[in-house]
């Protein structure tokens, strides 16, 4: 997903998904190798954050026995970030993310499409060769909950909805602000450093 200040004086931000990887039943090693040939791909879209199931940074019990990471506690997040893929946890509340999914699929009268020129269009662009996430979204259904608390509640079926979870997660974690941070760089002062030691010590010390 690519965010960008839109040009055409709407004063909102675009959304672009470029690209997708859509495979199950297979090792880390295997989609973090797949990440990273999709990013080769994208080489001129910087990468500034992946996100990753925030479930996924609980920690278990994952080393198996024998291996030198027995008894030892690790999460899928860790996995990723062993194959060289650095992640960080989503934000998990449907209910703000169906929000902003909503409001990106509106219609805003004031914004040029990128693209065709028409004036009226969404803030959400999706690229043909996305065809899972096309599928995912045309056949998104809802389902409705009762219960003795709730006599109607409304909320997204189960199932055939990878892509609307992480595009739900991705977007209550509100990317564009990450799209507009610049890390600053550490400036080491030697005497600042030396300052913080004490000029004398009661014992010796490395």
């Amino acid at each position: 997903m690519f965010v960008e200040d839109c040009e055409c004086g709407c004063n909102q931000k675009n959304y672009f998904l470029l690209d997708e990887h859509y495979e199950g039943g297979k090792v880390i090693s295997y989609h973090c190798a797949q990440i990273k040939q999709h990013r080769a791909r994208l080489e001129n879209y910087p990468v500034q954050a992946s996100y990753l199931d925030s479930q996924a940074f609980s920690r278990t019990l994952m080393g198996a026995k024998g291996s030198p990471r027995e008894d030892t506690l690790y999460s899928v997040a860790d996995e990723y970030m062993d194959h060289g893929v650095s992640v960080v946890p989503n934000q998990k509340d449907w209910k703000v993310g169906y929000d902003r999914i909503s409001e990106l699929l509106l219609v805003d009268p004031h914004h040029v499409h990128p693209f065709t020129g028409t004036r009226g269009a969404s803030h959400l662009l999706v690229a043909d060769t996305c065809q899972h996430f096309i599928k995912e979204i045309e056949t998104h259904k809802w389902k409705v909950v009762k219960n003795a608390l709730e006599p109607r509640r409304d909320e997204a079926s189960d199932g055939n909805d990878h892509h609307m979870d992480a595009l739900n997660g991705f977007l209550a974690s509100r990317p564009a602000d990450v799209a507009h941070y610049v890390p600053t760089t550490p400036v080491f002062n030697l005497d600042a450093e030396l300052a913080g030691f004490a000029s004398q010590s009661d014992h010796m010390s490395l």
